[in-house]
């Protein structure tokens, strides 16, 4: 009992002095606890949940210079609802967003902007690169010109957190229990934009590269990417993303293939409860119809909330998205989308039968929203119906798949 108390009162003095110190030196800090839960009927009906902490601080060294740190720990559960299979626990810790960061005024010559530490990391389309990696970001400014240069490293992150999975040798080290960590790549990217270059239109290229690090594998697998994206604001109150991209990809073994990748999105901003429709498109495909891998983006990307087998690679979809701000705390919102596949060989999407010859995989219907109850709690949930087209699923697979999900976010 004694010992007990001992702890106790050591634990509390490191906390109040944790506190004590945060408050003198004027540093921002705060703790994030979220829990995900939900339910959802493929491939069997399951219940999943995913809990996490996070806990962060932040302190501005200077009027330009940033100094952020987070770590966090996560906690997911799954059971099969039907089946005596023993439930699934997996315990996540790892450090989350932490860097440095700053601006630098070069006069005449524009500013620099920096970013050093664990940070996110994406590309101009977002449909590349997406999720948190360690590296380091230039940025410059001058006038309407921008360029931009940056390389990451992914190893270093817990796997259950990484977004980058390109081989075979990366899929088996995701379900081995005795790999910690994610695969080892380096992503580099660099980008030059013009600011109403073009009929007042912005216009930027980007080239980015990942090369496989992992020794010991037979199985590497680097891949290059070039982009060109347009944007503007053509009428009032719209805006539109229009853009391609083309990849080499390079497997050992095997010859070196290619694909496809082009995106649209228009946008209308409706004065009516700060209203937003987006029209999204996105088409990808292999150049040569017999790649099983097609068009492959560096981060894995589901395209489908009910249905996450669905991803970039080859598949096109076309999503329509309204959502609106009915009060001040409240938001909520519909989405509809349709899905292709490009192919007539999709091995990557779990229900598809390859001996189909339609092209059309399903649509998917998904309504959510969100409140922030107080400053502290912010409550959501969506919905989503995913109705697979019978003639290319799988016979076994029901008719209707839904997932429905819960969300709790408490902060101070």
């Amino acid at each position: 009992m004694i010992a007990i108390l001992k702890s106790y009162k050591k634990h509390c003095a490191l906390v109040l002095g944790f506190f004590l110190c945060t408050s003198l030196l004027a540093i921002d800090f705060g703790i994030t606890i979220g829990n995900d839960t939900s339910f959802k009927n493929w491939p069997e009906k399951t219940v999943e949940q995913f809990n996490n902490v996070d806990v962060w601080l932040s302190e501005k060294f200077t009027p330009t210079v940033r100094f952020y740190l987070s770590a966090n720990g996560a906690f997911s559960f799954s059971k099969t609802i039907d089946t005596d299979t023993p439930p699934v626990s997996v315990l996540i810790p790892d450090l989350g967003l932490s860097y440095l960061s700053g601006v630098q005024a070069l006069g005449n010559a524009g500013a620099l902007e920096w970013s050093v530490g664990r940070i996110s990391f994406y590309d101009e389309s977002r449909l590349l690169t997406t999720g948190l990696a360690d590296g380091v970001v230039l940025k410059w400014y001058n006038g309407k010109v921008q360029l931009g240069t940056s390389c990451y490293f992914t190893g270093l992150l817990v796997k259950d957190n990484a977004t980058v999975s390109m081989s075979a040798q990366d899929e088996v080290d995701a379900v081995d229990d005795n790999v910690v960590f994610a695969t080892k790549r380096v992503v580099y990217q660099l980008v030059a934009g013009v600011s109403q270059a073009i009929l007042n239109q912005d216009i930027k290229l980007q080239l980015t590269g990942q090369n496989d690090l992992n020794t010991g594998s037979t199985e590497k697998f680097d891949s290059y990417y070039a982009t060109v994206l347009l944007s503007g604001n053509p009428l009032p109150l719209t805006s539109y993303e229009l853009g391609f991209s083309a990849s080499l990809q390079k497997e050992e073994r095997v010859d070196l293939k290619s694909g496809l990748l082009g995106f649209s999105n228009l946008t209308m901003y409706l004065p009516f409860k700060s209203s937003i429709l987006k029209w999204d498109t996105v088409y990808s495909a292999p150049v040569d119809k017999n790649d099983t891998n097609g068009f492959k983006p560096v981060s894995t990307t589901t395209v489908s909330t009910v249905m996450p087998s669905i991803r970039l690679g080859q598949i096109m979809y076309s999503a329509l998205d309204f959502s609106m701000q009915a009060t001040r705390s409240l938001n909520m919102g519909l989405k509809a989308s349709t899905f292709f596949r490009t192919v007539d060989k999709n091995t990557a999407i779990s229900f598809i039968d390859n001996n189909s010859d339609s092209y059309y995989v399903g649509s998917e219907g998904l309504v959510f929203l969100s409140w922030e109850a107080f400053p502290e709690l912010a409550l959501g949930a969506n919905a989503g119906l995913f109705i697979p087209n019978s003639t290319v699923a799988v016979p076994d697979i029901d008719p209707l798949l839904y997932q429905v999900s819960v969300l709790v976010h408490f902060k101070f």
